[in-house]
């Protein structure tokens, strides 16, 4: 067994002396290569390819798969599908997120090798874990997006109270919907930044499209949040009827106030429901251990 072991060792490094290694350093020249003929070299740093990382190595890997057709197409558009529902940049980030899988499953398999040659033949580890380690490895880019996603609509949900406040100001005042979610989406940069990501990627798609309607059914798809439909339906509402959208945005931030207040009443309400089992745990033998224990003492001294 630690002859196999050496000598997956030595076809790793094999491999990262044949394929990855040259695709690193044609990667560090071409950075250089930008830098110096000042062609977007701000951005040429915040690039994978920029410099040696573990992003780097992934990006790498993945490419290097994508060009070679490694992966059938339906898996990748699989994978696209995937990327596309938890990030913003999906075509930019899909090389990224099929080297991670393929580097941690590789680093799953070499793990599961070592502990199935160290751990004694016949326990449940020496069988389970050489199996699990590799296809946990391949799942975990997938948690980590979907925790990611998780989050970040959670944070466009509580935030989309104030961004309606603050939106609605600057209707009011004069601006047109699109200046007024970019305004919006740099105030609320410091206070919530994926709504302010949110708003930005809404308001770029408004400018963009010759259908606006069609802007605000990207934001529904990309969200998939009851807000963000209610206000997609008023801003379609008000571009068709021709109402004021400064009084349907007011209207609108009244109702997800009331909504996000009702939510924080609930959420308190369920609070004594939660705390019965820690005082179950935690409080009541301390208290019978208080009450009864001097009487259990004085029984036991008789």
């Amino acid at each position: 067994m630690a002859t196999v072991l050496f000598l997956v060792v030595i076809c790793l490094f094999a491999a990262w002396g044949m394929f990855l290694r040259p695709r690193l350093a044609s990667g560090r020249r071409r950075a250089r290569l930008e830098r110096v003929q000042r062609y977007r070299a701000t951005k040429a740093v915040d690039r994978p390819g920029a410099r040696f990382s573990l992003l780097r190595g992934a990006y790498e890997v993945g490419s290097f798969m994508m060009q070679r057709r490694i992966l059938p197409r339906s898996t990748l558009d699989e994978l696209f599908q995937t990327l596309s529902r938890n990030t913003q940049e999906p075509d930019r980030l899909l090389p990224v997120f099929i080297g991670a899988k393929t580097m941690l499953f590789l680093l799953g398999g070499v793990l599961g090798l070592a502990v199935f040659v160290s751990v004694d033949i016949g326990s449940i580890i020496h069988l389970v874990l050489p199996a699990a380690l590799p296809i946990g490895g391949m799942l975990l880019p997938d948690m980590v997006l979907s925790a990611r996603r998780r989050r970040y609509l959670q944070d466009v949900e509580s935030g989309m109270a104030d961004a309606l406040d603050m939106l609605t100001i600057c209707v009011d005042a004069g601006m047109p919907i699109e200046a007024a979610m970019h305004r919006v989406a740099q105030d609320m940069l410091r206070v919530n930044t994926s709504v302010a990501s949110e708003l930005r990627l809404t308001a770029r798609d408004m400018s963009l499209m010759p259908d606006r309607q069609e802007a605000l059914r990207q934001m529904v798809r990309r969200t998939e949040l009851p807000v963000m439909r209610q206000v997609a339906t008023v801003l379609a509402q008000s571009f068709e009827v021709g109402s004021p959208i400064a009084q349907d945005l007011r209207i609108l931030s009244e109702d997800v106030q009331a909504d996000t207040m009702l939510r924080y009443q609930t959420r308190a309400a369920q609070l004594p429901v939660y705390l019965t089992l820690p005082m179950i745990l935690f409080i009541m033998p301390v208290i019978f251990i208080v009450v009864i224990g001097p009487v259990a003492l004085s029984l036991l001294g008789q």
